[in-house]
C-alpha cells in the first residue's frame, strides 16, 4: 500500500508538472504571437516610411528638373537680351 501510495504520488506530481509546463508552453506560444504582430506593425510603418521617402525622392527629382529647365530659361532670356 505504501509503495502504491508512492507511486500515485509519483505519478500525480508528473501530470501536475506537465499541466505546468503546458502552461507555460501556451505563454510563450502567447509571447510569441505578440512579437509577431508587433514585428508586423513595425513592417507596415518601416514600409510606410519607405513610400514617404519615395515620393520626398520623385519630388526632389521634379524640383530638379524644374531647377534646370528654369536655369535654361534664364540663360536663353539672358543671351536673348
Amino acid at each position: 500500500d505504501k509503495q502504491l501510495n508512492i507511486v500515485n504520488n509519483n505519478i500525480s506530481n508528473v501530470q501536475n508538472d506537465v499541466k505546468n509546463i503546458d502552461t507555460k508552453v501556451t505563454n510563450i506560444d502567447n509571447k510569441v504571437t505578440n512579437i509577431d504582430s508587433k514585428v508586423n506593425d513595425i513592417d507596415v510603418k518601416v514600409n510606410n516610411q519607405n513610400t514617404v521617402i519615395n515620393n520626398i525622392k520623385t519630388d526632389v527629382s521634379g524640383l530638379k528638373d524644374q531647377v534646370g529647365k528654369n536655369t535654361v530659361t534664364s540663360a536663353l532670356i539672358l543671351f536673348t537680351f
